[in-house]
């Protein structure tokens, strides 16, 4: 059995076109159809790209491998690059040179922590496993 819906509408507005009617010319009805079928549509890009971003954020912990979802990460942001270097001409190859370049930094700065964390367990433990004792 079909069930009834009452809808109540309050506070309706409505706005007087140029010859005093109430209603939008077809000229203008057309005009916010476009307009509204290009907000749905960037809406509807931006909910795309919001679920790719969370679906590959969270790949390590769905999956349990963090390894592949740091190779996606890199994969999505070399294309990214690469589509900026093609796209921007001069600047573009600029941003994208300096944006590599930032990331080759940190990479040397986290190796270099790396390192120096290594070292400063390997003198606190004496090299308990290649000698046997402290030395």
């Amino acid at each position: 059995m079909a069930t009834e819906y009452i809808l109540r509408v309050d506070n309706v507005v409505t706005v007087k076109n140029d010859d005093g009617t109430g209603r939008e010319s077809p000229k203008d009805e057309i005009k916010s159809r476009a307009v509204s079928s290009q907000i749905g549509s960037t809406i509807a890009v931006q909910m795309a790209k919001q679920a790719t971003q969370f679906v590959i954020g969270n790949y390590g912990d769905l999956t349990g491998d963090y390894i592949q979802q740091k190779n996606i990460q890199s994969v999505i942001e070399i294309g990214g690059l690469s589509f900026m270097a093609m796209k921007g001409g001069v600047v573009g190859i600029a941003i994208a040179m300096g944006t590599i370049a930032v990331k080759i930094a940190q990479q040397n700065i986290a190796v270099e922590k790396m390192n120096r964390s290594t070292a400063l367990l390997r003198e606190r433990t004496g090299m308990i496993g290649w000698s046997g004792g402290r030395v």
